[in-house]
């Protein structure tokens, strides 16, 4: 039985989740229309090129934007008068904006060896020219949405994805339409853009001021949050190298159409089950900073943003791997139905990253840099060899597999590290909904893999589905009394 005070944290958590998680599937709708569109009008080959100029731009956008957009989140949360927090609006967006231009400058002179490492030619130096300046743009809109999240404008943040989405989407529909393989450097260009355009103006609502600081007090006040934001993007930007030399490797190995399998692959997978986490962080992350070092507190928020996490993921992981072929079909096409297994796999392995998800963000609140940096050199110590080797003996169906041992290994070596650090651990009300959910999962992953197909297969499948959604209800209603209140709501209408 929860207590009153329990069921006002669920609530909360459930809350701040549905206002972030409606923005998220209305982003992760428009993103796979966008696939939706690459496909039709591209083929595999056009997703393939997709990834391989996005990943390294990415790579320098994280590389270059030194991890503030993470690690000032909590400096801008924790200042309690407008003086304090005006002055660190500043260091934030001096050290920022001069880090994108050096980025931008980079990118544009080594644009040959860049496009000579992706795509084994200097081709692409053209594009990655143009694309050079989004490093600049994304820094910015990175920047403003660092504010909004520090003031925990939630509403605001909300707001700004889905409007940002939108027009990225309306925008890059006549470019793919007109140009073709040429218009996804124009559609990468544009979306930065939108995003930085429309995060500035959210924050013109909240009347931001910057008061401005001697070069000294800049460089001495941004130093910590840059140390620690070093750590930060020294994490991202490893999985992203280790991507980019995934997709390189496949591309040596099985051309461009497999990149763009793959790519299609992480695409569908990284988006279903983020509609959850990344709507769960806006709020999560802040939340832990403020209790920093209290760990009675910090172990009861985790418990909480995990639970909620597992109860509202797991229909997502069972629906996705039961429909992978139909929803392949839907947001892509007939084309690349054959990696409907891999993305099984690789969404299956979604429920272990989970427990690790949250435990990286009370890694983060608590400013152990160099824990959060061992973590993710673990994880992708073993990400690129087991890659590579699944890729070699099953294709991207073998990445998928290599993708679940990686992120069960993780969450058990993760889950050690900081309990013997810190002696921090889940209670206990999680493990039993962890259990519950791989179980379900790994049921819908059994039946859902067999090549032999029949109608007693898809009663199971549909009896699976009605199971873990009967499940995740229950659970979600004991902590939070949700029908309760959505009964009362339909009576009063």
């Amino acid at each position: 039985m929860q207590s009153e005070s329990d069921k006002s944290s669920y609530n909360q958590i459930l809350k701040t989740t549905s206002v972030f998680g409606a923005v998220k599937i209305f982003t992760v709708l428009i993103n796979m229309f966008k696939s939706k569109i690459i496909a039709v009008f591209l083929g595999p080959q056009g997703m393939g090129i997709f990834g391989l100029l996005s990943y390294p731009l990415n790579l320098a956008v994280q590389l270059f934007g030194l991890g503030i957009n993470t690690s000032g989140i909590p400096e801008v949360a924790k200042q309690k008068n407008e003086q304090d927090r005006s002055e660190i609006l500043y260091v934030i967006k001096y050290w920022n904006r001069i880090a994108g231009l050096l980025g931008t400058i980079l990118v544009f002179l080594f644009a040959p060896i860049i496009s000579l490492w992706s795509f084994g030619n200097d081709s692409y130096s053209w594009a990655f020219r143009i694309l050079s300046s989004i490093i600049i743009i994304s820094s910015i809109g990175n920047e403003y949405e660092l504010i909004l999240r520090g003031l925990r404008e939630i509403k605001l943040v909300a707001k700004a994805g889905f409007y940002s989405s939108f027009a990225g989407f309306i925008l890059s529909i006549p470019f793919y339409y007109y140009w073709g393989i040429y218009g996804v450097v124009a559609v990468i260009f544009v979306s930065a853009l939108s995003l930085s355009i429309i995060n500035y103006l959210y924050v013109k609502k909240i009347n931001i001021r910057y008061s401005q600081l001697s070069f000294k007090e800049v460089f001495s006040r941004g130093q910590s949050m840059v140390k620690l934001g070093i750590f930060v993007v020294l994490g991202d930007l490893i999985f992203t190298v280790i991507i980019t030399l995934v997709n390189t490797f496949i591309r040596h190995r099985g051309g461009i159409e497999d990149v763009g399998l793959f790519q299609a692959c992480n695409q569908i997978t990284n988006s279903s089950i983020n509609i959850v986490l990344m709507a769960m962080a806006a709020d999560y992350f802040p939340k832990l900073s403020a209790y920093k070092n209290d760990w009675p507190k910090i172990k009861e928020i985790a418990t909480q943003q995990v639970e909620i996490a597992i109860l509202l993921s797991t229909p997502i992981i069972v629906g996705m791997i039961i429909f992978a072929p139909a929803v392949i079909k839907i947001l892509l096409s007939d084309n690349f139905l054959s990696i409907a297994n891999a993305i099984s796999w690789f969404v299956f392995g979604t429920i272990f990253r989970i427990s690790s998800w949250a435990i990286n963000f009370v890694i983060l609140a608590n400013g152990n840099s160099k824990l959060y940096t061992i973590n993710v050199i673990i994880v992708n110590s073993l990400l690129l060899p087991l890659y590579c080797l699944g890729y070699m003996l099953n294709g991207i169906e073998g990445i998928g597999i290599a993708y679940v041992i990686v992120m069960i290994f993780y969450s058990v070596i993760q889950y050690f590290i900081v309990y013997n650090k810190y002696a921090f651990r889940y209670q206990k009300s999680f493990f039993k909904l962890f259990i519950y959910g791989v179980i379900l999962s790994t049921l819908a992953l059994i039946v859902s893999i067999m090549t032999y197909k029949s109608t007693l297969i898809q009663i199971s499948q549909a009896s699976i589905l009605i199971l873990t959604l009967i499940f995740s209800i229950k659970n979600i209603n004991a902590k939070t009394d949700i029908l309760k209140k959505i009964t009362s709501k339909l009576k009063q209408k």
